[in-house]
């Protein structure tokens, strides 16, 4: 048994796949027809794939997993007021 935690990098290894798949597929994209819009383009979407992969990177690192939520906070407990219960006395005299 080992006693290293998971990194969760699954989701991680799928972000940076796609990330690297799509930026190919663009600059190949790009040298096949270029033009000045496209170069622009290229760039923009490569920063923000970068933006993206960093972001996944960081997630991994703070939660665990690309996917996780960070935990909510306790919802804090109301104070309840002592119950005030009636005093039991047995009735005599009857």
């Amino acid at each position: 048994m080992s006693s290293h935690s998971p990194s969760g990098g699954t989701g991680l290894l799928a972000v940076l796949a796609a990330a690297t798949i799509f930026v190919v597929i663009l600059e190949a994209a790009f040298l096949a027809a270029p033009t000045a819009w496209m170069a622009g383009s290229v760039l923009v979407i490569v920063v923000i794939a970068a933006i993206a992969v960093v972001g996944a990177v960081m997630r991994v690192i703070d939660h665990g997993s690309v996917l996780a939520r960070p935990p909510r906070p306790a919802a804090p407990e109301l104070e309840r007021e002592p119950e005030v219960r009636p005093v039991h006395r047995p009735v005599l005299g009857h």
